[in-house]
């Protein structure tokens, strides 16, 4: 399978990564940063932006980025937590 993670970088994916890599899954990572490996594609969710050549002949889109969840839960932060999850998943979409 063609796989697609967003947040690789996070415990979870990271873990999942190494998971689908060991059952021979070919994996490819979004990333806020410039790619150094020829799996990984930037994305810019602030400015719509995703490297198109990530979503070439895909099985699945696994979308784990998000805000951390382990600060305090503050009316302004759930809002935050519930933005970055939401607006990254609207982008993945379009």
């Amino acid at each position: 399978m063609n796989v697609l993670i967003t947040g690789a970088s996070g415990f979870i994916g990271q873990s999942l990564v190494k998971k689908l890599r060991e059952g021979n899954h070919h994996v490819r990572i979004l990333t806020r940063h410039n790619p150094t490996q020829e799996n990984e594609f930037q994305w810019n969710p602030k400015e719509h932006f995703i490297d198109e050549k990530a979503l070439e002949n895909l099985d699945a889109i696994i979308h784990l980025a998000g805000a951390n969840i382990s600060k305090r839960w503050s009316k302004k932060y759930k809002k935050e937590l519930f933005e970055s999850r939401i607006n990254t998943a609207d982008l993945l979409k379009k």
